[in-house]
C-alpha cells in the first residue's frame, strides 16, 4: 500500500472492539451465533452503538480522503472499505482512529499450490496412491473439459463449439480423464424458472466454480506453455455433472439437487460397474 499510487482500494481498520466482543451474556460469555441464549438488551444496544460509531467514522474518513465508502465492517472488527487516491488514503494513517490500512487487490482462483498445500506429493510417494482407477463425480457449475487440464485441446475454438452444443461434442475432450455428465437444468436456470437440462455439463462461465474444483481434484497440471502435463497431478477420471447452471438458484432447491445425486449414481453403480 505504501508505493501505490493512483486509484486503489482499500481496507482501513479502526481502533476498538468490534460489536460481537461486546455481546456478552449475563455469564460474561460471548453468544456464539448458535446458542441458545438470547442476547441482552444491554448488548444489542452495544452493537447498535458500535455500527453508528463506525458508519460516522467511516463517512468522516472518506470525506477527508475524498474516497468513496465501499462497505464497513463491525461485527468481528471494526473498519472501511475506502476507493479513491492512494496517496490521500495513506495520508489517514495518522487518524486516531486508524490502526491499519491494507490495500484490496482482486484474488483469483489458482490450482498452482494445491497440490503442495494439501500434502498430495507426500500422500503418492508414501502410499502410492495416486487415484488411478478412481470416478470423482463433480456436482457443481459444470465443467470445462475442453481446458488443457483435463486433456482437452485448450483452445478458445474447442470451448466455443462446445459450449454452444447440446452434447460433449467428439474431439473437445479426452475420454481418459472425462467419462461423462450431464447438464441437470440449462444455463439459463435461476431457481425460478423451469429447468432446461440437456447432455452437454459444460460449465456455465470460463474457469467456473466445478471447473477449478474438478482441477484441484484430478486435473493433469498445466505448465507454463499452456499444455498439461499428464501424471502429475491426480491420474483419476472426472465425471462432470452441471448440477447448476447458477450456483445459488440450484443450491435453494431440494429436488434438482436429490435429482443430481441419484443421477450421479446411476452413472457410477450402472454405468461403470466397480466404480467408486
Amino acid at each position: 500500500m505504501k508505493e501505490a499510487t493512483g486509484t486503489v482500494t482499500a481496507y482501513v481498520e479502526l481502533a476498538g472492539q468490534g460489536a460481537y466482543g461486546l455481546a456478552l451474556d449475563g455469564g460474561g460469555r460471548r453468544v456464539s451465533p448458535m446458542s441458545q441464549v438470547s442476547p441482552t438488551t444491554q448488548s444489542v444496544a452495544a452493537a447498535h452503538h458500535v455500527q453508528s460509531q463506525v458508519v460516522t467514522n467511516a463517512q468522516s474518513l472518506a470525506a477527508s480522503s475524498n474516497s468513496q465508502v465501499l462497505y464497513t465492517t463491525h461485527n468481528l472488527q471494526r473498519g472501511v472499505a475506502l476507493t479513491g487516491d492512494a496517496q490521500a488514503i495513506r495520508g489517514l494513517a495518522g487518524h486516531p482512529d486508524v490502526v491499519r490500512i491494507s490495500r484490496i487487490v482482486p484474488k483469483e482462483r489458482m490450482n498452482a499450490i494445491s497440490v503442495v498445500g494439501t500434502g498430495a506429493h507426500e500422500a503418492w510417494r508414501s502410499t502410492g496412491a495416486t487415484g488411478r482407477g478412481v470416478t470423482i463425480a463433480v456436482i457443481d457449475t459444470g465443467l470445462d473439459y475442453t481446458h488443457a487440464d483435463f486433456g482437452g485441446p485448450g483452445t478458445k475454438a474447442a470451448y466455443d463449439k462446445a459450449k454452444s452444443s447440446p452434447t460433449m461434442p467428439a474431439g473437445s475432450y479426452d475420454p481418459q480423464k472425462v467419462v461423462g455428465g450431464y447438464d441437470l437444468v440449462g444455463d439459463a436456470y435461476n431457481g425460478y424458472n423451469a429447468p432446461a437440462p440437456d447432455s452437454n455439463p459444460m460449465d456455465c462461465s470460463e474457469s467456473g466454480h466445478g471447473t477449478h474444483v474438478a482441477g484441484t481434484a484430478a486435473g493433469y497440471g498445466v505448465g507454463a506453455d499452456g499444455k498439461n502435463v499428464p501424471g502429475r497431478i491426480f491420474q483419476a477420471f472426472i465425471c462432470g455433472c452441471a448440477a447448476a447452471a447458477h450456483r445459488a438458484g440450484f443450491r435453494t432447491r431440494g429436488a434438482p439437487d436429490a435429482a443430481a445425486y441419484l443421477w450421479v449414481q446411476r452413472q457410477l453403480l450402472h454405468d461403470r460397474p466397480g466404480a467408486r
